[in-house]
């Protein structure tokens, strides 16, 4: 994940600052707060589980609101998934803005996308 963030970003989210996964038979996967808690971690977990309930739209086809009658179970993973990237596009976006034409910033797969939309998007 960091060096794909690296890549996308220009940054590195620091994964691996969130410590160790534990098995749940060691007795110290409860203990371990700081990595449930990582932004990084909650940000896989939320996508995983949305891409569980992507995959059971599909093969419920139109009638997937059946199976989510009282929310969109999507919705609150969404949120958790944009909390992570949000920040770091509004910060790639304004160092372009500040940047401008005359110089290039660091090439990242983000930067190139906002210089696309430069002057295409609202």
């Amino acid at each position: 994940m960091d060096a794909s963030s690296e890549f996308v970003f220009g940054r590195s989210v620091d994964s691996l600052g969130a410590g160790l996964a534990y098995p749940a038979k060691s007795g110290l996967q409860d203990g371990n707060e700081r990595f449930h808690n990582h932004p990084s971690n909650a940000f896989v977990t939320a996508f995983t589980e949305a891409c569980m309930y992507m995959v059971l739209r599909m093969r419920t086809g139109p009638y997937w609101r059946l199976f989510e009658p009282w929310k969109d179970e999507i919705a609150p993973r969404r949120k958790t998934m944009e909390e992570f990237v949000d920040p770091l596009i509004k910060e790639a976006v304004a160092s372009k803005g500040v940047l401008g034409k005359q110089e290039k910033s660091e090439n990242t797969l983000l930067s190139d996308l906002i210089e696309q939309c430069t002057g295409q998007c609202p």
